[in-house]
C-alpha cells in the first residue's frame, strides 16, 4: 500500500525520488530517478545506497540524522562518474526510520530540459533546410542581370535569412549541437573572446581577466565558446545594473583526469535556488531570446558541466567545466611572420564591428580602408581597387549583398583574395559562394581573423 502510495505521488514528478529503509537499501525509485541514475530498480535495492552514491567527502548520509542538502557522485551505467544535487530527508517508512532522497538535475537544471533540448534540436534541422533554399535562390537572383528596384527586396530577403540563421545557431546550442570540436587551451580560446565581451558588458562594468592556466588543453568548438561568453556577457550585463566587477578565470585542473574550468563571477545581486533553475529555460526572461539555455547545450556538446553559485553579498559564479585533453606536440616548423602594410577593405554596416575589426587590423600592421554599405563599398572598389590587397566584406548590406560587391571586385581584379562574413554557414548560399570565397562565420575572434588574413594574403603573394 505505501509503496503503491508512492508510486501514484512520484511517478510524474521531475525530479527524481529515492525511499530508503533506515539500513540504507532502496525500497522505491521513480522514473525520473532511475532515468537519472540509469540503473534499474533490482539494481539499487541490491546494494546499501552509500556504497555507489557519496558526497565530495566520502560519505552520504547526515552525521547528526537531520535534513541536509549536498552534491554527490555515482557511476551512470556507462561506468562515467556524474554529479548531482540531492536533499536527503528523514521520514518514517513502513513504521520505521528511512529516508527520502529527492534528486535535482545536474546544476539545479530541470530535467525538462531534455525534452527542450530534442525539440530546439528538430526545429534547427528544419529551419536549416528552409533556410538552404531561401538564401540560396535569393543569392543566386542577386547575381543575374536586375535592376535596383529588383534587387532590393531580394537583399531584404537576404537580411532576414541572416537573423534567422543566427537562431538557428542558438537552437543548435541550446540542443548540445555545433560544429567539430578541435584540440585548443581554453586560456586562448577566451582570451580572443576577451574583447566582445567587454564590449558588451559596457563601461559600468569593470573586467578583470586571468587567464595564465596551464594544462588547459581541451577539445572544443571555438564557435560555440564564443557564443556562450555572448550570452553570459549579455545575461550579466541585463542582471547587473549598478557598477561593478566582472571576473574570467581559467583554473587548471588539479589531476591529470580533472577538468579544466572557466570561471566567470559578477559582484551583483545573488539570485535564489528557484531563479538559478529557471535561468536554463528558453525564453524564460524575455519574450524571443533563448538566453543562458543556449550556455547549458553548449556544456553538453562538449561533454561538460554548467555550475552556478549564488551568495548574498558575493554575486554569482559561473563554472564551466571541461574535460581535459593531453597538449598538442609543439610543431617544429617556423610561423610566417607580420604582414607588410598591406591593405584591406573592411564593409560592414555594424558601427560597432567597422570600428573594432578596423582597429584590431591597424594594431596588426595592416592598412585599413573601411565602408559602412554597398553603394558606399562599389563606389571605393571602382576607384581604389588598385590599392586593395584584400576585401572583407559582410554577407548582408544595404544597397549591395557582400556577393554582389565580391563579383564586382573580381570584374576588376580576378586574383583578389576575400573573405565573406555573415551569421549563417556556407551551405545556405549554395553554389554561390564556391572554395575560393571563404566564409568567417559571425561572431569570429581577432585571433581567427588575423590568421584568416595571414593564410590568404600569404597564398596570394
Amino acid at each position: 500500500m505505501a509503496n503503491s502510495l508512492l508510486e501514484k505521488l512520484t511517478s510524474h514528478l521531475e525530479e527524481g525520488v529515492l525511499v530508503c529503509d533506515g539500513d540504507g537499501y532502496v525500497l522505491y525509485a521513480n522514473r525520473a530517478a532511475q532515468a537519472l541514475l540509469t540503473q534499474t530498480l533490482d539494481w539499487m535495492s541490491a546494494r546499501p545506497l552509500d556504497t555507489w552514491l557519496r558526497g565530495r567527502d566520502g560519505l552520504l548520509w547526515p552525521i547528526d540524522g537531520k535534513k541536509i542538502q549536498r552534491e554527490v557522485n555515482y557511476r551512470d551505467i556507462n561506468g562515467h562518474e556524474q554529479w548531482v544535487n540531492a536533499r536527503l530527508s528523514h521520514l518514517p517508512v513502513l513504521g520505521r526510520d528511512g529516508w527520502v532522497i529527492t534528486f535535482q538535475s545536474p546544476h539545479g537544471i530541470p530535467q525538462r530540459l531534455a525534452g527542450i533540448e530534442a525539440v530546439t534540436g528538430g526545429i534547427a534541422r528544419q529551419l536549416t533546410e528552409h533556410l538552404e533554399v531561401i538564401l540560396e535562390n535569393a543569392s543566386k537572383a542577386l547575381l543575374g542581370d536586375l535592376t535596383e528596384e529588383q534587387a532590393a527586396p531580394i537583399r531584404k530577403i537576404l537580411e532576414a535569412g541572416q537573423s534567422a540563421a543566427i537562431l538557428k545557431r542558438h537552437l543548435n546550442a541550446v540542443a548540445g549541437e555545433g560544429g567539430s570540436l578541435v584540440k585548443k587551451s581554453l586560456s586562448s580560446v577566451v582570451r580572443d573572446c576577451v574583447p566582445l565581451f567587454a564590449s558588451i558588458l559596457g563601461e559600468d562594468l569593470e573586467l578583470s581577466i586571468n587567464l595564465n592556466s596551464r594544462d588547459d588543453w581541451v577539445n572544443c568548438d571555438p564557435d560555440s565558446i564564443r557564443l556562450g561568453l555572448v550570452q553570459l556577457a549579455e545575461w550579466i550585463g541585463r542582471h547587473h545594473t549598478t557598477k561593478g566587477n566582472v571576473e574570467i578565470e581559467v583554473l587548471s585542473p588539479q589531476s591529470s583526469a580533472g577538468r579544466v574550468r572557466l570561471r566567470v563571477a559578477d559582484d551583483g545581486p545573488a539570485i535564489d535556488q528557484d531563479t538559478i533553475e529557471k535561468l536554463f529555460q528558453p525564453f524564460a526572461e524575455r519574450k524571443n531570446h533563448v538566453g543562458l539555455p543556449v550556455v547549458f547545450g553548449i556544456m553538453e556538446q562538449h561533454q561538460g558541466r554548467l555550475l552556478v553559485q549564488s551568495e548574498i553579498d558575493e554575486g554569482t559564479v559561473f563554472y564551466l567545466e571541461f574535460p581535459r585533453v593531453s597538449a598538442p606536440k609543439k610543431p617544429s616548423n617556423n610561423k610566417k611572420g607580420a604582414p607588410n602594410n598591406e591593405t584591406v577593405f573592411v564593409i560592414d554596416d555594424d558601427p560597432n564591428t567597422l570600428e573594432v575589426v578596423s582597429l584590431l587590423l591597424e594594431q596588426q600592421g595592416f592598412k585599413v580602408i573601411t565602408a559602412s554599405n554597398g553603394v558606399e563599398a562599389s563606389v571605393v572598389i571602382r576607384k581604389q581597387h588598385h590599392q586593395i590587397d584584400l576585401m572583407l566584406t559582410d554577407a548582408v548590406l544595404p544597397g549591395r549583398s557582400g556577393l554582389e560587391l565580391i563579383s564586382e571586385m573580381r570584374t576588376l581584379n580576378a586574383a583578389m583574395p576575400v573573405i565573406l562574413m555573415s551569421g549563417y554557414p556556407a551551405e545556405f548560399m549554395g553554389g554561390q559562394v564556391k572554395p575560393d570565397i571563404p566564409l568567417l562565420g559571425k561572431p569570429f575572434s581577432p585571433g581567427t581573423l588575423v590568421t584568416r588574413l595571414r593564410t590568404l594574403l600569404g597564398a596570394s603573394s
